[in-house]
């Protein structure tokens, strides 16, 4: 039970930025950042409605249905443990991916949910009108968790996954679709040319005007409304959908040298964070606190745009309920901090924290 309302009610905590002065190792300065921060949710709303993400994973893919928490781009998102899903058993679901300009791909593969019998077909497309055949297997029996087809029809701007012979215990669900080129590396879709990069809310020039202010501790879940058609384990909140957290602060000019991070005491699920506009880091979980280190990204003596992204799938991993008491029983108070470069792995050392499950992951 205890999960299950920390799921529910936590979707964004106490949040702060730290950095260790170049003082003795033992001495600290605190700072919050957990006031005047724009937010705007996107995805599945309140109402049930769908409210389009701005630059949305860049808005690579689209399929003709989606189950509700595993849209199209998972199928594209580089992440394995996410995946697009139909929206029913039923067969001739299609999945397109637009890599945003013609792409010279050689092999295509596919990660499916699950073993079981997967008949599909593949084109390409140059205009995402004319379709080529690049394998057609909506025949015989294909029980595969993967797939890999090779590609002879140039070099498609768009490709389509038709999945056929589907069934109630058989929909159409793919983890990922993944592109290489003939020296064996991945091809990522990108943003199609004259797509500005001021259209996704990461970028410092991304006009958040009309968006809400608020302080942290935020819970988009408790905000409501009840609805009767939500399942009950959750407290019948619309806690599923997509949330954008946005600041800017300034950094002394004098303080170059030194060295930055953002600690998180809990960001409930999947958080990525942006400063001015680069990825500095992510955490695939939400009970846990961690630490992303913004030192690379940082323009001294200017404002500085921190962006969060939050998403609250409706079935989070497995990893996320196993951290919930650590979380919600130990809360600490959020502190900002420096140190000079020389003494951080020294001050972790010391330092009680971070906990057993903290990840590092700057860029």
């Amino acid at each position: 039970m205890f999960t299950n309302i920390t799921r529910t009610t936590l979707c964004i905590t106490a949040f702060s930025i730290a950095s260790l002065m170049a003082a003795p190792l033992n001495a600290t300065k605190t700072e919050s950042l957990d006031w005047n921060w724009k937010f705007a949710r996107f995805g599945k709303m309140p109402d049930g409605s769908t409210q389009p993400e701005p630059g949305k994973a860049m808005g690579f893919a689209t399929a003709t249905s989606e189950e509700s928490g595993n849209p199209a781009d998972n199928a594209v998102d580089g992440d394995k443990s996410t995946r697009w899903c139909a929206a029913s058993g039923k067969s001739g679901e299609k999945i397109t991916v637009d890599m945003g300009r013609p792409v010279d791909v050689k092999t295509v593969n596919i990660l499916w949910e699950k073993q079981s019998n997967h008949l599909f077909k593949l084109e390409g497309s140059g205009d995402g009108k004319r379709w080529a055949t690049i394998e057609d297997k909506t025949s015989g029996q294909n029980d595969s968790k993967e797939d890999t087809v090779e590609n002879k029809t140039g070099k498609p701007r768009y490709f389509r996954i038709t999945v056929t012979g589907n069934n109630q215990s058989n929909w159409a669900s793919i983890r990922e679709i993944t592109f290489k080129n003939d020296k064996g590396e991945i091809i990522r879709p990108q943003a199609a040319a004259g797509t500005s990069k001021s259209d996704n809310p990461s970028s410092p020039s991304f006009n958040d005007k009309n968006w809400r202010s608020l302080n942290l501790p935020h819970d988009w879940g408790v905000e409501g409304p009840f609805r009767m058609e939500i399942e009950n384990r959750t407290g019948k909140l619309p806690w599923v959908g997509i949330g954008w957290y946005r600041k800017t602060l300034e950094i002394p000019a004098d303080a170059k040298g030194n060295q930055f991070y953002l600690d998180f005491d809990g960001v409930m699920s999947r958080p990525k964070i942006y400063v001015n506009g680069h990825l500095a880091g992510e955490w695939k979980y939400g009970y846990s606190s961690f630490r992303v280190d913004i030192t690379p990204f940082l323009k001294f003596g200017q404002q500085n745009t921190i962006a969060v992204r939050v998403d609250n799938p409706p079935a989070p991993p497995a990893g996320i309920r196993a951290a919930a008491s650590t979380a919600m029983c130990g809360s600490r108070n959020p502190t900002l901090c420096t140190s000079n470069t020389g003494a951080f792995s020294s001050k972790l050392r010391k330092s009680p924290n971070p906990p057993p499950r903290w990840k590092w992951t700057p860029r």
